[in-house]
């Protein structure tokens, strides 16, 4: 059956003759038609098939639409020959479209492929319609493909360059195979050797010895340079170089935790080392060894901004500090008479800082302790010293009674 006969057969028949004798009365019952329909008239897209596209015979072609009120709609391909665009077929008939969505059809066979074809999609019991974009309709595609008795086979390629050669997917139900060796299984893993440090399994056409081997059981390696970088288990991660991080922040530290990311270590300053909390800065090491727990200016190697509190301090100091040297028989006590002079002019001892100097430096603990050990030590000196001038007088006085009491007896 030709073109002709086909559309003869799926449309009413076109008579030219008779046209200007129905021009009038049709246009009338379009207007009626229109008037009556006006509430229901919907205007869409229509974005496939796509304005200029060519479709083959015999494939499947898509219908795309958007912005439709949903409802019972036909679907034509019409063909445009004698100024009038007639229906070729009817694709869909009564169908149930949503406001937006695509159907599939296939192309019919032995069309003209001189002509302009469209896709109409009328609203039922509506004289309304949309169109898609013309396209063309192709009934013998040039060969794709060759599959000569020797030589390369070429699908969808005319000039294969391989034994054989596939432009686009290539499906295949069982293994993949490299020679007796399965590549691909048929439940899509690729398949390889374990590959080593050198030459790894899985690597690059530029740089052999870059990718990734297995060096034994659950052990994966990633090589770079041929050499292992990093080595991965199923109980430990083992790297072989350094790990680079970014600076970071306090609120956002460069190594931090996956489920709290403003916690972590992070790089405040060069060769310096701060610790978050938080999103808040709580420790920082600086190049010299100096530690500030609670803020950032650290100028002695351990600066605390608040409160401490320790089972047990240790605090050292040089022995030749250390005052033993109170206790040497050439060490010079002051006179108490001058010391109680001093104290009234100082209000503190001698050699002890005073209330300003602790205010603006604070104090050095094993300082103050030495200089409280000096002070009790001295004390303990005064305290000998008196007992003595005691024993003497009492020795005085006992042999000033007696010599009293001989004087007295005579």
């Amino acid at each position: 059956m030709n073109h002709k006969q086909d559309m003869a057969r799926t449309r009413m028949t076109f008579h030219p003759r008779k046209f200007w004798q129905k021009l009038i009365t049709g246009v009338f019952f379009l207007l009626m038609i229109g008037a009556l329909h006006t509430a229901n008239a919907q205007f869409f897209t229509v974005s496939k098939p796509i304005q200029g596209s060519t479709l083959n015979a015999g494939d499947w072609a898509e219908t795309e639409w958007s912005g439709a009120t949903a409802g019972s709609y036909d679907i034509y391909l019409q063909v445009y020959e004698d100024f009038w665009w007639y229906t070729v077929t009817t694709l869909y008939e009564n169908q149930w479209l949503a406001s937006s969505g695509s159907l599939y059809w296939q192309v019919p066979t032995g069309l003209s492929e001189s002509s302009d074809y469209r896709i109409n999609i009328q609203y039922n019991w509506d004289w309304t319609s949309s169109y898609s974009g013309t396209f063309a309709i192709q009934n013998s595609p040039p060969a794709t493909s060759i599959f000569p008795s020797s030589g390369n086979t070429g699908i969808e390629t005319t000039s294969p360059s391989r034994p054989l050669h596939v432009v686009g997917d290539a499906r295949a139900t069982g293994n993949i195979r490299s020679g007796d060796t399965v590549a691909i299984d048929t439940g899509r893993r690729l398949l390889t050797a374990n590959g080593s440090a050198s030459i790894p399994a899985f690597m690059f056409s530029a740089e052999d010895g870059v990718g990734m081997y297995r060096a034994g059981s659950s052990d994966l390696r990633l090589v770079t340079g041929g050499g292992n970088r990093l080595r991965l288990t199923n109980s430990y991660v083992q790297s072989y170089v350094r790990h680079l991080f970014y600076d970071g922040t306090a609120t956002s530290p460069g190594l931090n935790f996956a489920s709290d990311t403003n916690t972590g270590l992070w790089r405040p300053d060069s060769n310096t080392i701060g610790f978050s909390t938080n999103g808040t800065e709580r420790l920082r090491v600086t190049p010299t060894g100096n530690v500030g727990i609670g803020l950032s200016s650290v100028n002695e190697q351990l600066v605390v901004d608040g409160d401490i509190k320790t089972k047990e301090m240790i605090i050292t100091q040089q022995s030749s500090d250390w005052p033993d040297y109170v206790f040497d028989p050439d060490y010079m006590l002051k006179d108490l008479l001058e010391l109680g002079a001093y104290v009234a002019e100082n209000r503190r001892l001698p050699g002890m800082p005073s209330a300003g100097d602790i205010d603006e430096q604070g104090q050095n603990l094993g300082d103050v302790q030495r200089l409280l050990l000096e002070k009790i030590e001295e004390l303990t000196l005064y305290m000998i010293s008196m007992k003595r001038e005691q024993v003497q007088l009492l020795e005085d006085y006992e042999a000033l009674f007696w010599e009293l009491k001989r004087v007295k007896g005579n």
